[in-house]
């Protein structure tokens, strides 16, 4: 691809629909904190998934697959560098990143930090499916620097994994945990999920002891969504399964608040509870509106308001890597008042609720400013505290999460 001046990234997707390190090099510096690496490859694309995956006959396609991304991320070097900065979080997902054989896997993060600034990282986490690692591969992802594990547990009662689609069972969760502890993981987080077709407040109370019997300091509580096109949504469009009331989702998330903190787990984000200083530092840059780039494909990038995504197509991806650019989709330019709208819904998720500095320092805006009246009523109602230096949900107002911050930014 020929550039032959500097252009503004306003005006890229005007431009272009692909990015090669030219294009990248035109880009406006902007500061950076963390890096999401897609991995495409599944065992089995789970009931309930909607994100972009390979599970058909993916093992000839890993060695093309990290050769791609190794040689995207030599494309960003200049301009991270560039920005003065080095990144704080990494964090490999997907798919299933520990479906890679070792030495493949070895390979990519070896790569990627002699491709990127890595002298101030902070976090480097890696999704692990439970049917996919054992004690070797957890010495081997710490030998390489990774230091946390993000384990997708979902449940431990056979039921609810079968209705879900996972390859996994309660067994393996727990022998999977006790490895990556052996191996000398610190840190371990578990992924689970409420609201499963058939899940009763029991069964939702017993996972949660499970989990927490395994000695984790983080886990993520997320209320299952039925996406459209996926299998389960198909089967509660026909009828054959039946979703969980919003009453019992509820009820769910009470139990789960009040379990996780009688062990200390705070719920600093309304998914996510933790020991104090376990919090997921990569997810907290996505919460607090900073800027990150993606690698592989479907990856997505924000930089101060200017956000897009790989496009989520292997094969595609291989070959525009091989021509030397990444075609991308979804390119968005957000004006100053989405960006307000966009970072108050975010920073009101989190326990500490909207820092009025950072909002200020990131948008140059005091929210009270851009909120202000919306934030008076729902003050009034009980679901909003707002001080001189923050905005937060209150008990009351963290139940009904979604309905006041969608009324807090309509203002």
């Amino acid at each position: 691809m020929l550039v032959v001046a500097r252009m503004s990234d306003v005006n890229l997707s005007r431009i272009c629909t692909s990015l090669g390190p030219n294009m990248i090099g035109a880009l406006t510096r902007r500061p950076v904190d963390g890096l999401y690496v897609h991995v495409p490859f599944c065992m089995k694309k789970c009931e309930y998934c909607d994100f972009y995956s390979i599970a058909t006959n993916p093992a000839p396609l890993m060695q093309p697959y990290v050769d791609a991304v190794l040689r995207e991320a030599s494309w960003w070097t200049g301009y991270l560098e560039g920005s003065g900065n080095a990144l704080s979080t990494v964090f490999l997902g997907g798919g299933t990143p520990t479906m890679l054989p070792r030495p493949l896997m070895a390979q990519l993060i070896n790569g990627l930090r002699q491709r990127l600034p890595m002298t101030e990282l902070m976090e480097w986490t890696v999704e692990a499916n439970p049917a996919t690692v054992d004690r070797d591969y957890c010495r081997m992802l710490l030998d390489c620097g990774v230091n946390r594990l993000s384990v997708g547990a979902q449940s431990f009662v056979r039921e609810e994994l079968q209705m879900l689609g996972r390859v996994h069972d309660a067994d393996l969760v727990r022998r999977t945990v006790t490895d990556a502890h052996e191996a000398g993981f610190q840190r371990v987080s578990l992924d689970m999920m409420y609201g499963i077709p058939g899940q009763t407040v029991a069964n939702w109370s017993y996972s949660l002891d499970q989990a927490l019997a395994l000695g984790i300091k983080h886990i993520s509580c997320y209320c299952l969504t039925l996406e459209e096109g996926t299998p389960m949504w198909q089967k509660a469009a026909s009828g054959a399964i039946a979703g969980v009331s919003e009453e019992v989702q509820l009820q769910m998330m009470r139990q789960t608040r009040n379990l996780l903190g009688q062990h200390e787990l705070r719920p600093y984000e309304i998914s996510n509870y933790a020991l104090r200083g376990e919090e997921c530092r990569h997810n907290l840059v996505y919460w607090r509106g900073g800027n990150y780039i993606g690698l592989g494909p479907g990856a997505a990038m924000h930089l101060s308001g200017r956000r897009w995504r790989n496009m989520p197509d292997l094969s595609r991806y291989l070959h525009s890597v091989n021509l030397g650019h990444v075609e991308f989709e979804d390119w968005e330019v957000l004006s100053l008042s989405q960006r307000a709208v966009e970072l108050a819904m975010l920073m009101l998720r989190l326990e500490e609720g909207i820092d009025r500095k950072l909002f200020h320092g990131l948008l140059g805006l005091d929210p009270m400013d851009v909120f202000g009246h919306a934030i008076d009523q729902l003050e009034g109602l009980g679901m909003i505290r707002s001080s001189v230096t923050r905005i937060t949900l209150t008990e009351q107002g963290i139940y009904v999460a979604d309905a006041v911050i969608g009324e807090m930014v309509r203002g």
